[in-house]
């Protein structure tokens, strides 16, 4: 997501003195020193490297066949973001930013699978898609700033890697992922039972799941404005793809995995509830070899 200037604000007045955050200016500012005319700051790096934690975490065991495409998806998260006012080359240094901040996430993680297999598969790829010399001597100008955080990161993903809520989450913002749960009081219905969308997307299964993920309390209506605050909030986007695709009846619709189903339509999904690259989290998912516990809930919906 790209933050506005009071989202950038609120993210350091709440998170100034977190490990990651300083680990994020760590990076940035390593980074800038030999790439001056990248520009990116230490509270946008934190919210995209935060964005990409969780869905990895929000995988399990499918994050290592991910990783493969991880790359990529990043670079076209800046280019979609930045692509006219920066060259590849300067979006590819943000990606490493991201993918080191990555490394190290994952190199403080307690569980062996993302310490080893996963941290492994991270370092390979960017030594391989931004050159072995460049990185070996951006690790050696991170490491002292690094060692002075390595306890800290240790403490807080034991903590992180259990809970459900995202570093980003609003303060008074909780996860629901009970379907039975009652809807937020503050949140809008219909007077009518009718939701006001799209005619691309006024489908009859469309106003009746969607009305069912409004009384669990996983998305919000407001004046005409869906907001999609998930079961947990790490991973919430992958959750409203998955969503998203039982309701149209889309599994997927990849290059490498071929159609199942009706196309997705996106595009006026990512317009209706303000997000990106919403088919790429579908493929994503469905990439993924192990199933995210998540996923029950949202099938019990539709039963």
């Amino acid at each position: 997501m790209l933050l506005q200037n009071e989202e950038r604000q609120d993210i350091k007045r709440r998170l100034a003195g977190h490990v990651m955050y300083r680990l994020s200016r760590a990076v940035r500012n390593a980074f800038q020193s030999d790439y001056p005319e990248v520009t990116i700051s230490a509270e946008q790096l934190l919210a995209d490297a935060v964005e990409w934690l969780d869905e990895l975490l929000s995988m399990g065991g499918g994050a290592l066949e991910y990783c493969d495409d991880l790359w990529n998806d990043v670079l076209q998260m800046y280019r979609e973001r930045n692509g006219q006012h920066e060259t590849v080359e300067q979006s590819q240094v943000k990606v490493a930013m991201v993918f080191y901040l990555l490394m190290y996430c994952m190199e403080a993680a307690g569980h062996a699978y993302y310490r080893g297999s996963l941290f492994n598969r991270l370092y390979f790829i960017i030594h391989s898609r931004w050159q072995h010399e460049r990185c070996r001597q951006m690790e050696q100008r991170l490491a002292p700033e690094v060692d002075l955080l390595t306890a800290e990161m240790f403490q807080w993903m034991e903590e992180y890697f259990e809970s459900d809520r995202s570093l980003l989450a609003d303060e008074d913002e909780e996860p629901c992922s009970d379907p039975t749960a009652s809807a937020d009081a503050n949140a809008q219905q219909p007077g009518d039972g009718h939701l006001l969308l799209p005619a691309e997307l006024n489908t009859e299964r469309a106003q009746i799941y969607f009305l069912k993920a409004i009384e669990a309390g996983w998305m919000s209506y407001s004046e005409g404005r869906f907001v999609w605050h998930g079961l947990t909030t790490k991973g919430a986007l992958t959750q409203l793809a998955y969503f998203c695709g039982l309701v149209y009846e889309c599994d997927y619709s990849d290059p490498d995995l071929g159609n199942r189903g009706k196309q997705l339509p996106a595009q006026a999904l990512e317009t209706l509830f303000s997000i990106k690259r919403l088919q790429s989290h579908l493929a994503q998912l469905y990439k993924a070899k192990s199933t995210q516990q998540w996923r029950a809930a949202i099938d019990a919906l539709f039963r």
